[in-house]
């Protein structure tokens, strides 16, 4: 089971919690002007797969310095991968609401102060599928310019760190904090 089924155990992957949140998290850091977290939880059904350790089903949330919260929640066992819905990520502030997916935002007022008529909506049909060559291009034009690329190593640790916490916090059952003196997390 091991072998076919190894997202499923803890040995070897964070499953799709840890998968898909990677891309999460790292669009919330860039959009936000944000690295490590102040702490992360975490809460998880129980896995639908017989004998697995790693669940399907999670929700997390991302506390951070600068003062926001961020949920991300991830139950990709009902999602038929609607590219409408996949990863979706809404960014609520005090005066609208930005709506992200894969190929298109839209933004909504949430307050009269903000003069949105009609509210911002692009799409952008058939991106998504290009950017897998647009990040192979960036990758490739930095290793001859020796300049950094759009993703830089350091911010692949910020998400690193926040999804290492966010196993921790579903593991042990608890909030986990990050001391970015000791730069260390603690259960």
């Amino acid at each position: 089971m091991r072998f076919f089924n190894w997202y499923y155990f803890w040995d070897y992957s964070g499953g799709l919690m840890v998968g898909q949140a990677a891309h999460i998290v790292d669009a919330i850091n860039w959009f936000m002007d944000a690295s490590f977290p102040a702490a992360v939880t975490c809460a998880a059904a129980p896995p639908q797969l017989e004998g697995a350790e790693v669940p399907e089903t999670t929700s997390m949330a991302i506390e951070y310095p600068e003062g926001f919260l961020a949920i991300f929640t991830c139950g990709y066992r009902a999602m038929k991968y609607n590219p409408f819905h996949d990863q979706l990520k809404q960014f609520h502030g005090n005066r609208a609401r930005l709506d992200v997916g894969r190929e298109w935002y839209k933004l909504y007022p949430q307050s009269r102060e903000l003069e949105l008529k009609p509210s911002v909506d692009v799409e952008r049909p058939g991106s998504f599928g290009g950017a897998t060559i647009d990040h192979i291009r960036n990758f490739l034009a930095c290793v001859k310019s020796r300049e950094d690329p759009n993703a830089t190593v350091e911010m692949g640790l910020w998400t690193t760190v926040t999804l290492c916490m966010a196993m921790e916090a579903l593991r042990k059952g608890r909030r986990v904090i990050y001391d970015p003196r000791a730069k260390q997390m603690k259960a």
